[in-house]
C-alpha cells in the first residue's frame, strides 16, 4: 500500500488542476478511454513472462497543446495457473498531428506493475471518428525492475473520448 501512496497523491493533485481551456486550443481538456491488447513476453521473471491479454482504462489532461499527462489502470490476464495482475501507471503522451483528424502519439510512463516499479514507452496512431471520439492502435515496450527484470511488447487498440469538445 505504501507504494501506491505517491501515485494516489499525484492523481489527486492532477484532478485538482483547473480545467480552464485557452480559446481555440485543447489545453485544459480532459479525455478518457480504454484499450484491449496482447502482450508478448520477451523474458524475465524466471522464464515466466508468458503472453498475456490486457484490458486498460486511462484518463488524460491536456497540459500543453501537444502534451497530455494522466493515469492508467491496466489488468493483465495470463493462463489459469499464473492468474492476473494489475498495473497502476503514470502516462504521458506527446502528439504529432498528421492532419485535423489523425495524429501519431508518443507514449511514455512508469508506475507499479503488480508489486514492482517499471517503465514503458511506445507509439500509437489516433484517428477521430467524430469531434469527440477517436480510435487508436499502437505498441508499447514495458520493462519491470523486479528481482528478475521482465520485459514485454504490448500491442493494443482502443477508444478515447474527449470531454467538452
Amino acid at each position: 500500500m505504501k507504494k501506491l501512496a505517491p501515485i494516489v497523491i499525484f492523481l489527486s493533485l492532477l484532478l485538482s488542476v483547473s480545467a480552464v481551456a485557452k480559446k481555440g486550443t485543447s489545453v485544459g481538456q480532459w479525455s478518457a478511454g480504454g484499450h484491449i491488447g496482447y502482450s508478448l513476453g520477451l523474458g524475465g521473471w524466471g522464464g515466466d513472462a508468458h503472453p498475456t491479454i490486457g484490458l486498460g482504462g486511462f484518463g488524460l489532461y491536456q497540459l500543453r497543446e501537444r502534451w497530455s499527462i494522466g493515469g492508467e489502470l491496466y489488468f493483465q490476464f495470463t493462463n489459469v495457473t499464473n492468474g492476473s495482475f494489475t498495473n497502476i501507471l503514470f502516462l504521458s503522451t506527446y502528439e504529432k498531428k498528421q492532419n485535423d483528424r489523425a495524429s501519431m502519439l508518443f507514449l511514455g510512463g512508469g508506475g507499479i506493475y503488480e508489486n514492482d516499479f517499471g517503465l514503458n514507452a511506445g507509439v500509437a496512431y489516433r484517428k477521430f471518428t467524430s469531434s469527440s471520439l477517436a480510435l487508436m492502435g499502437g505498441a508499447r515496450f514495458h520493462i519491470v525492475f523486479a528481482g528478475d527484470t521482465a520485459s514485454w511488447l504490448q500491442l493494443f487498440f482502443g477508444v478515447q473520448y474527449f470531454f467538452g469538445k
